[in-house]
């Protein structure tokens, strides 16, 4: 596939194969994230990759504290207040995942419909405390002695490695409660304190059976983000 193939096929991938991805493969996919622009060349990239019976651990570790009612303690701050457009918009992603991938309506107002959309958002909040049982989880991190927009150089190179995983035929889903106990993950990837953990990429092999992947976000039309001046 050519680069605007690779763009618009791309999407997040919730449900992955039980097949483990190689430390060869891992490693070519991150090697991409480095070939992403940097405000003067800067180069703020670090990665640290959870796999086998670390992965495992990390799972295990963020199940019981986020059933414990543990609080999300993000290096960054999160649960942000959305703007009225942006907040319509991942409100339209969620009606249209219920619909899409469940086959509910997230307006009903019948009993068992709504006793069913509940016990499905418990389940989907297990599966991202367990990282959708990815075979791989890479972690970014970036010196917490960086300037803000430190944070663009490092997005940008998390695109390369997720497109760079599309095009070796792996998914990938990048979320921020990846990284909502970074004391684990310290303690399990021996990531130091000078370094933010920013999110979580979940890598792996597609799972495309999985009533998980039916779903693909509605992409905005160009002509509502775009304008050109002459």
């Amino acid at each position: 596939m050519n680069v605007i193939e690779a763009i618009e096929s791309r999407h997040s991938v919730r449900a992955f194969l039980d097949k483990p991805v190689s430390d060869e493969l891992l490693t070519k996919v991150v090697a991409a994230a480095p070939c992403a622009p940097s405000w003067a060349c800067t180069r703020p990239w670090i990665y640290y990759v959870a796999t086998g019976d670390v992965l495992k651990r990390i799972r295990e570790q963020y199940v019981e504290l986020y059933t414990s009612g543990a609080p999300r303690a993000n290096d960054l701050p999160t649960e942000p207040k959305w703007p009225e457009r942006e907040n319509e918009n991942q409100l339209a992603w969620g009606r249209q995942r219920c619909r899409v991938q469940w086959n509910i309506d997230p307006n009903s107002t019948d009993p068992a419909e709504q006793a069913r959309f509940n016990e499905i958002k418990k389940h989907m909040r297990i599966m991202a405390m367990r990282f959708f049982d990815a075979p791989a989880v890479i972690f970014p991190c970036m010196d917490k002695r960086l300037h803000d927009w430190a944070l663009y150089d490092m997005g940008a190179g998390s695109m390369n490695i997720q497109l760079a995983a599309h095009e070796l035929g792996l998914g990938c889903i990048t979320a921020y409660h990846m990284g909502c106990y970074p004391e684990v993950l310290r303690r399990e990837l021996g990531i130091p304190e000078h370094l933010n953990i920013l999110l979580g990429i979940a890598i792996g092999y597609k799972d495309e059976d999985s009533c998980e992947n039916r779903d693909k976000a509605v992409r905005t039309p160009v002509d509502e983000i775009l304008t050109i001046v002459h």
